[in-house]
């Protein structure tokens, strides 16, 4: 690992709870269709633009093509919950990266540029916990950040996440055995 330090991001309690959001629009939050690829594949570049940043340990970003299969896949799958302002513009996601058996790992989550401060990245992560709880109520439900986003830090504590800093490697030891 680079000397990114990752956070994991444990959800404390079953229930969900957000005071004082300041959203002074109406928003939508939505499964894409088919007919919104070209949009979830925007949203999947956005988000790995973001954090592709020099020194992380990610990898290197899809090709186009990857973006779309992918795509196809995450909206297939319901993987990926849009938020959507009053004029039809998709301004916030965040998605599953992993669903096995009682455990579920966020990822993609992501607030468009102009979008941003308006607390749409709590309420659109807020949502897809809620989703999944009605799905499976004994869900455990989990994310990573980075040790510099101090954003999205507070956001997930503002969810009800539990901020652990930990190797990334043991956390994904703990759950394979």
């Amino acid at each position: 690992f680079n000397k990114i330090r990752e956070f994991f991001l444990f959800l404390r309690t079953n229930v969900l709870c957000i005071s004082n959001l300041d959203i002074d629009t109406p928003f939508f939050f939505f499964w894409p269709s088919q007919n919104d690829i070209q949009v979830v594949a925007q949203i999947c570049c956005e988000f790995m633009q973001e954090v592709n940043l020099p020194g992380s340990s990610c990898r290197p970003a899809p090709t186009p093509r990857e973006f779309l299969d992918d795509a196809a896949k995450r909206i297939s799958e319901r993987r990926l919950l849009l938020c959507r302002n009053s004029v039809g513009v998709v301004v916030a996601a965040a998605g599953i990266a992993v669903d096995i058996s009682n455990v579920v790992r966020l990822s993609h989550v992501l607030v468009r540029s102009g979008f941003r401060g308006r607390s749409l990245g709590a309420s659109v992560v807020n949502e897809l916990c809620r989703l999944v709880r009605r799905r499976n109520s004994n869900s455990r439900i989990f994310l990573f950040t980075d040790d510099a986003n101090v954003a999205s830090q507070k956001t997930y504590a503002r969810v009800g996440f539990k901020l652990s800093p930990v190797r990334v490697k043991t956390v994904i030891q703990q759950y394979i055995h």
